[in-house]
């Protein structure tokens, strides 16, 4: 669900997150939590990119909080299901299912291996290039958020 305003003071106060999500406020921020309780468990900033040639969902930043991360953690497949996310509104924003990153180059060979993103390039010390396809998008949501419908 979108993060609220006042949910940025509670992501920053529960030192779940390292990075400054305030500086998102007002743009297109999710949450994804457990429907029994308000605790944010991960959190996605995606950006539309409807133009010609230029047609995709971009995934600008995704974190998942500390307690899930690990091998100690509470709740499995954060990412995957914010990812999920992120391919289900590439589909019905008409983007055909593709969606683009730019992954640090150290976790980019989890994003082939896991998530099925292809690497189209590298952008030096700013990280990899990576896209998923309409396929490979249907596929995640199918696995991690079981349907496509809202």
């Amino acid at each position: 669900e979108p993060v609220a305003v006042s949910d940025y003071k509670a992501i920053k106060l529960s030192k779940q997150f390292t990075f400054n999500w305030k500086a998102y406020a007002g743009q297109s921020v999710y949450k994804l939590r457990l429907a029994t309780d308000n605790l944010i468990l991960g959190l996605i900033h995606i950006e539309s990119h409807p133009n010609p040639g230029f047609d995709f969902m971009e995934i600008k930043l995704v974190e998942v909080g500390m307690d899930n991360k690990g091998k100690n953690k509470k709740y499995g497949s954060i990412a995957g299901c914010l990812i999920s996310y992120a391919c289900k509104q590439s589909i019905i924003n008409g983007h055909d299912g593709f969606v683009m990153l730019i992954a640090k180059t150290q976790v980019a060979q989890l994003y082939e291996s896991k998530y099925g993103f292809v690497n189209i390039g590298s952008l030096g010390t700013l990280g990899e290039r990576m896209v998923s396809d309409e396929q490979n998008a249907r596929a995640l949501i199918k696995k991690y958020l079981g349907t496509l419908t809202e």
